[in-house]
């Protein structure tokens, strides 16, 4: 009876805890938001590719409450080869009908390398173009402002005008190629507050010699304000650079296009101390550099037990990405995997949640002895767009998290 006792005031005093996610959840619309927004934003007689994610949704929309029922919803399924080469084999159906042909999910590498050009539209999806755009897409704001002579910036699409620290701003782009590229070349977004200091940024580096002279492009950014940034206005800037022997060399400085607010955090859990602060509420939890409790050979592996904390419940499913590089960048091995080796999809996080995520990373039999780099990068599994890093410090050296550099020692 005692045992009974004890056991259910320990589970009382959980629903308790959890209790602010499960008055969250209920109220939390964003996944009827994001469909009613695309099946809105489609055009006439369009064809929408999903991923099981947002077909579902989309659906109920249509068939339950009558909206868009002249755009053809298709779930892209895996079908035993890469899941890129299913969505493309898919695209290049879809195109032989002459309809306008979305996709909400997208896959950078894949998709880059093929005719198509994408355009986004909603908020995370993207139009499928045979050719590149001439103009201004309907929608955006003029704003001009040159590049170097390089790139014409020609207006913006600005989703969110409010946001809050660690979650992004939705951000479209659009540019114009003034003289043709000889490289690829960069753009940012970057966040400044009043006094100037840059509090959030998104960098990318674009295929920009896939483009001629005249052509335009859009490009989409998500920019999430750091962790540590008051509740107020900020202005959204953008720019253009490339990398030489001398370092970063920006053309014709930057552009500030337009202004927004942040408010104060939604957090359902104490933030803790110590801890690497991501987008969406995600904490890493250990402490840097990682701890080494092995030597390193060629064939051997490297076990990593990630500690993840959320600080509000998820509605987006995260991969963990962890990277291992060799010296001068001559190798590199890569694991990805849902938390938990798929066990805890970020999906059922909850706020307070901790969650233990072991990557095992297996060295090439073929690698060289030497020092390696290791890094950990977080990315959303339908976007593939990596989460906000919200650290001042580590945000300087790009979107991944330094575990920390061991050697491999000779067999």
């Amino acid at each position: 009876m005692a045992w009974a006792c004890l056991a259910f005031i320990a589970g009382l005093a959980r629903g308790i805890d959890n209790l602010p996610s499960y008055n969250w959840l209920p109220r939390n619309e964003d996944t009827r938001a994001y469909a009613e927004s695309l099946l809105h934003d489609a055009p006439l007689d369009a064809i929408i590719l999903s991923n099981w994610h947002w077909a579902s949704p989309m659906w109920y929309l249509q068939q339950v409450e009558g909206q868009r029922t002249d755009v053809e919803v298709i779930y892209v399924y895996p079908r035993g080869e890469p899941l890129a080469i299913s969505w493309l084999k898919e695209i290049d159906s879809a195109v032989t009908t002459g309809r306008p042909v979305i996709v909400d999910m997208y896959f950078r590498e894949e998709f880059l390398a093929s005719p198509y050009f994408f355009e986004p539209i909603s908020r995370e999806a993207f139009l499928v173009r045979q050719s590149s755009l001439s103009n201004l897409p309907e929608g955006y704001t003029p704003y001009e402002a040159d590049f170097g002579g390089k790139f014409k910036l020609l207006g913006f699409r600005l989703l969110d005008e409010r946001t809050t620290p660690g979650e992004p701003y939705t951000v479209s782009l659009a540019w114009r190629v003034e003289s043709q590229p000889e490289q690829d070349y960069s753009f940012f977004v970057h966040l400044a507050d009043s006094s100037g200091r840059v509090v959030g940024q998104a960098d990318r580096t674009l295929p920009t010699t896939r483009y001629q002279t005249g052509d335009v492009f859009v490009e989409r950014f998500f920019v999430a304000p750091l962790a540590d940034v008051a509740p107020g206005e900020v202005a959204l800037a953008t720019g253009v650079y490339t990398v030489d022997s001398e370092g970063i060399v920006e053309l014709g400085g930057q552009a500030r296009f337009a202004r927004a607010s942040v408010e104060p955090p939604v957090r359902l859990a104490a933030q803790p101390t110590s801890a690497i602060a991501l987008s969406h509420g995600i904490y890493l939890l250990n402490p840097l550099p990682y701890p080494q409790t092995s030597a390193l050979y060629p064939g051997s592996q490297l076990v990593l037990d990630l500690r993840f904390l959320a600080s509000r419940p998820l509605t987006r499913d995260v991969v963990v990405s962890v990277q291992m590089i060799g010296e001068g960048y001559t190798w590199r091995t890569t694991v990805d995997s849902v938390p938990a080796l798929g066990a805890i999809p970020t999906l059922k996080w909850i706020a307070g949640s901790q969650v233990t995520d072991r990557h095992v990373v297996d060295i090439p039999p073929d690698a060289p002895p030497g020092p390696v780099t290791v890094s950990v990068i977080l990315y959303d599994h339908f976007t593939q767009q990596p989460l906000a890093l919200l650290d001042p410090q580590l945000v300087q050296q790009g979107q991944s998290i330094p575990l920390g550099a061991w050697t491999i020692f000779p067999p």
